[in-house]
């Protein structure tokens, strides 16, 4: 007798990025804001994260010391089989090979969004820096710039300003941390409340809904700058990754 095909156990569906970032990351409401100051710093990050500028460093001398490790997880993602340890790979290979430091020692102002090369020259960014890295190197092992998007936030325990990479899949968003070795979705964070997102060319605001009114973020919060907050809660924070491995939570 043959079985029931309709009783058979189906088969889950793959995990893949999804085609478009998903602007209601942890939770929020996302509402689009074309009027973002922070749009005009970022068209030439997005036009060089989308040229590959990531070039495969072996054999030349003047290659900065942090790109050789990232470009060897950028490889490595070709013959590793699912999404996840994909971004495990490039998540670990930035957080190793970039060490933390603010903008202010960096580069003398409160708040400056680095291009990925600037970043891999210094071998020192802050948060937003290594999401961005992350996005370049993410984009050049086949993830598509429009399913990433960087959320500047606010951690509400911390009380410091935070950034992230988030990246939109079937399942979820999954969340690229320097503060977090582990790659996890977004529910694993209750206390990220994002502030402002950019993926690709277009900019978002982020709020919660309350009652029958959105409590959106109030407007100044915009230009927070991530990466500060009260004295003494950083760069320590950002030095601990106490998780590691993979997971999908």
């Amino acid at each position: 007798m043959q079985a029931n095909r309709g009783s058979e156990p189906q088969s889950p569906e793959p995990l893949t990025v999804a085609v478009n970032a998903a602007p209601g990351v942890f939770g929020s409401v996302a509402i689009s804001f074309s009027h973002l100051k922070m749009m005009a710093r970022w068209k030439p990050i997005l036009a060089q994260v989308a040229s590959d500028a990531l070039e495969t460093c072996f054999g030349r001398d003047e290659c900065p010391a942090a790109e050789a490790p990232i470009q060897r997880a950028v490889m490595a993602t070709e013959t590793t089989p699912d999404l996840v340890s994909k971004l495990q790979l490039i998540n670990t290979a930035v957080n190793r090979a970039i060490g933390y430091q603010s903008d202010h020692v960096l580069y003398g102002v409160t708040d400056y969004w680095a291009k990925p090369s600037e970043t891999l020259i210094r071998g020192k960014g802050d948060c937003e820096d290594f999401a961005i890295l992350k996005m370049a190197a993410l984009h050049e092992a086949g993830i598509p710039i429009d399913s990433m998007s960087i959320v500047v936030l606010r951690d509400r325990r911390g009380g410091f300003f935070h950034a992230v990479l988030a990246v939109s899949t079937t399942r979820g968003d999954f969340i690229l941390d320097i503060l977090n070795s582990r790659v996890r979705l977004d529910r694993s964070y209750p206390d990220y409340q994002p502030l402002y997102s950019i993926a690709g060319g277009r900019a978002w605001i982020h709020g919660y809904p309350n009652g029958s009114k959105l409590a959106s973020n109030a407007p100044m919060t915009i230009d927070v700058a991530p990466g500060t907050g009260p004295a003494g809660s950083l760069p320590a924070k950002f030095l601990a990754a106490t998780d590691s491995g993979t997971g999908t939570d």
